[in-house]
C-alpha cells in the first residue's frame, strides 16, 4: 500500500513540476488537495480538546459537533463566571432566575427545567478568592439549581445573551450602588412582645421580608436582613454586619406598653453618638420614614426621639430605629403591607 501512495505521488510530482501547462497543472493539484482533504475527514475528527477521534470509535462527526452540553467557567481570579451553552439546547437564558441567599453563603442560579444532562458533571470545584465550588443539583419540582458556594457574602451582577450568561463576583460595595441592612427586631429566645397570639419577632420578620421582596427587582438598591429566620442574635452581630456594608441601617420594632401589650403609638429613634458624624443624615431619614409610615398606616402622629441605643451609637452609617404601633382594629396582613411600603418607599426617597 506505501508502495502504491509513493509511486502515485512522485507521477503527480513530476506531472506539475514538467509539464509544459502550468494552468492545467495548478487545477490538478487543486483537485489533488480537496480529495485528500475529504478523504481524511472521513475518518478523522478534531474536537475543541485537541484529541484526535476516528468516526468508527465516536460516531459521525457533525454529530459530534451539535453535543450538547453546558459549561461552567471561571477566569483566572474566580471573580467572573460563564455559563455557556453549547450545542442546540432548547434554553432560553432569560428563563433563568437567580436567588441570592447570603445567609447561608450561597448563590443560586435557577433553570427552569432538568438540564442537569448537559453538565459534565455534579461537582465543580473553584477554589478560588471569591468561591470554593459549583453544585449541580436537580430539585424535585423539575428544575436545575447551580449552588454556588462562597467564601464570604458577596455581591453579583448578571448579564444574560443568547448563549451564556456572565456572572461577575466581587464585594457587596463594589458590585451595588446602594445597600441597605434592615434588621428584624428580637429573635430566637427573645421574643419581644408576647401577648399569646403573635409574637414581635415574628411581625418583624414578616415585614422585613416584605420589604427585601419589593427591592428584589431593583438595579440600584440591594436590601440585606440581619436575620433571615427566628434566630437569637446579640446587637454586637447585627450592627457588626452593618458595618460591613451598609450605606443606611434600619431595625424594626414594635412599640409597646409592656412585654405582653403593644401601644397605639409609633416612634422612631436616632441617636446624636451615631459614629462618624451620622446624626444629620439619620436625623434626615427619620423624618422621610415618618412621613412614608404616615401615609400608609393610620395613626395621628409619630414621635421621633433621641435615645440611647448600642446598634445606633456604634453604626457607622445613617441608623434609625423604628417603633411600629400596632392598633387592635388593623387588619393584620394589611398592617404587615402597609409597613412594609412604607419602609420600602422611604429608602428610595432618601436615596433620591
Amino acid at each position: 500500500m506505501k508502495k502504491i501512495f509513493y509511486d502515485f505521488k512522485e507521477k503527480v510530482s513530476c506531472f506539475l513540476w514538467e509539464s509544459e501547462k502550468p494552468f492545467f497543472s495548478v487545477v490538478f493539484a487543486v483537485i489533488i488537495s480537496l480529495f485528500v482533504f475529504s478523504f481524511v475527514s472521513m475518518f478523522i475528527a478534531y474536537d475543541m480538546s485537541g484529541t484526535f477521534f476516528k468516526e468508527n470509535d465516536y460516531g459521525n462527526y457533525s454529530q459530534m459537533l451539535e453535543q450538547k452540553k453546558i459549561e461552567i467557567i471561571f477566569n483566572d481570579e474566580g471573580n467572573e463566571m460563564y455559563i455557556v451553552k453549547k450545542g442546540p439546547i432548547d434554553l432560553n437564558f432569560q428563563e433563568v432566575s437567580f436567588v441570592d441567599k447570603y445567609y447561608s453563603l450561597e448563590y443560586q442560579i435557577v433553570f427552569p427545567e432538568d438540564y442537569s444532562e448537559y453538565f459534565e458533571k455534579e461537582l465543580f470545584k473553584i477554589n478560588g478568592s471569591f468561591v470554593d465550588s459549583v453544585y449541580v443539583e436537580k430539585t424535585a419540582d423539575g428544575k436545575t439549581v447551580l449552588n454556588i458556594h462562597e467564601k464570604d457574602i458577596f455581591g453579583f451582577e448578571v448579564s444574560e445573551r443568547k448563549n451564556f450568561i456572565r456572572v461577575s463576583i466581587g464585594s457587596p460595595d463594589d458590585i451595588y450602588d446602594k445597600i441597605v441592612v434592615i434588621d428584624p427586631g428580637h429573635g430566637g429566645a427573645d421574643f419581644g412582645v408576647n401577648n399569646g397570639n403573635i409574637m414581635e419577632k415574628d411581625i418583624t420578620l414578616d415585614i422585613c421580608k416584605r420589604v427585601q421582596d419589593l427591592f428584589l427587582g431593583s438595579e440600584e438598591i440591594k436590601v440585606y436582613l440581619t436575620r433571615n429566620f427566628d434566630d437569637y442574635l446579640k446587637d454586637e452581630k447585627r450592627v457588626f454586619f452593618a458595618n460591613e456594608c451598609a450605606d443606611l441601617f434600619l431595625s424594626v420594632h414594635l412599640n409597646s406598653v409592656d412585654n405582653y401589650n403593644y401601644s397605639e403609638d409609633s416612634k422612631i429613634i436616632v441617636s446624636d453618638t451615631n459614629r462618624k458624624n451620622n446624626y444629620d443624615l439619620s436625623e434626615s431619614y427619620s423624618n422621610v420614614l415618618k412621613n412614608s409610615i404616615l401615609k400608609y398606616i393610620n395613626v395621628e402622629n409619630i414621635e421621633i426621639s433621641g435615645e440611647t441605643k448600642f446598634i445606633l451609637e456604634n453604626a457607622e452609617m445613617p441608623a434609625v430605629f423604628l417603633k411600629l404601633g400596632y392598633k387592635g382594629d388593623f387588619v393584620y396582613s394589611d398592617f404587615l403591607n402597609n409597613a412594609a411600603n412604607g419602609i420600602y418607599d422611604s429608602v428610595n426617597e432618601f436615596f433620591e
